[in-house]
């Protein structure tokens, strides 16, 4: 995960919200019902960064009758996400924020904003711009409206917190038919509520599968210049994996780039051997 600053859309949470639901002309009823939540959606606001990540459960969350929860994901939907809408504007500033490069996975282009605290759970903040998360759209649909209180149970919050430790680890098989296995884990030995949360940040954005994905392409478009490399030796080989190991460990310790040429370097016997069998 890639920490990024928080937002700053030059206007306060209350006052998005306001703007949105009263654009509701043709629908006076929609603006009736979200703004006799004003008060609850500045309250609940200004407690997040107090309660998030650690203490959501102590969050405020007012009292919004269930009937009521469809107009908040009007407010978001039809008036705040929605292109040339009213909101749209505090959209694209927090979408731009992410500088086009998805800080949960760090790699996917930024297409849409996640609602950290999930809006069916949590419609007080269905546009406040710290619970908006620029992401990608695999990192999006796999998230979902996955939620818990359990500080454990849920991903790093890209402006809240950086991870500091090295937690992303590869493993790499090779076949003699010279196909290949490539899977991302969590290699965190440490304490066990922070190898639940490195969990539930990998397995709540699936980040697994679309790393596989990438590194199955990454080493595919490789394999003719690592050839090359071989035909120096060995060493050679092993020198630029160890090149790309340093410049990914530079960008994030935690890429899937990083743990990949780690894995990669590891294995140079096997990866040697694997470079000279036919293409499958």
């Amino acid at each position: 995960m890639r920490k990024i600053k928080i937002p700053d859309v030059g206007k306060k949470v209350k006052d998005i919200f306001k703007e949105c639901a009263e654009d509701f002309t043709r629908k006076p009823n929609y603006t009736s019902i979200a703004l006799k939540y004003i008060d609850d959606v500045e309250k609940c606001s200004d407690e997040y960064l107090k309660k998030v990540p650690f203490n959501i459960n102590d969050l405020y969350l007012g009292s919004v009758d269930e009937s009521d929860k469809i107009i908040f994901d009007k407010v978001y939907n039809q008036k705040f996400s929605k292109d040339k809408e009213v909101g749209r504007k505090y959209y694209d500033i927090i979408k731009a924020n992410a500088q086009k490069v998805c800080p949960v996975c760090g790699c996917g282009t930024v297409k849409n904003l996640d609602h950290f605290l999930p809006i069916s759970k949590y419609p007080l903040l269905c546009v406040a711009p710290i619970n908006l998360i620029p992401t990608c759209r695999d990192c999006n649909m796999e998230k979902n409206s996955a939620s818990s209180d359990d500080y454990y149970e849920i991903p790093f919050h890209p402006y809240l917190e950086e991870i500091k430790d090295v937690f992303l680890k590869c493993s790499i098989s090779f076949y003699p038919d010279g196909s290949i296995d490539i899977e991302f884990f969590n290699g965190y030995s440490g304490d066990n509520n922070m190898r639940r949360k490195y969990n539930s940040h990998i397995e709540t954005n699936g980040l697994d599968e679309h790393y596989s994905s990438e590194a199955l392409c990454t080493i595919d478009s490789e394999k003719k210049a690592y050839r090359n490399y071989l035909e120096k030796g060995k060493k050679e080989v092993l020198t630029q994996l160890r090149i790309h190991k340093e410049s990914a460990d530079q960008r994030d310790i935690n890429s899937w780039q990083s743990a990949f040429y780690c894995e990669l370097c590891n294995k140079i016997d096997e990866f040697c051997d694997w470079l000279l069998t036919p293409d499958w």
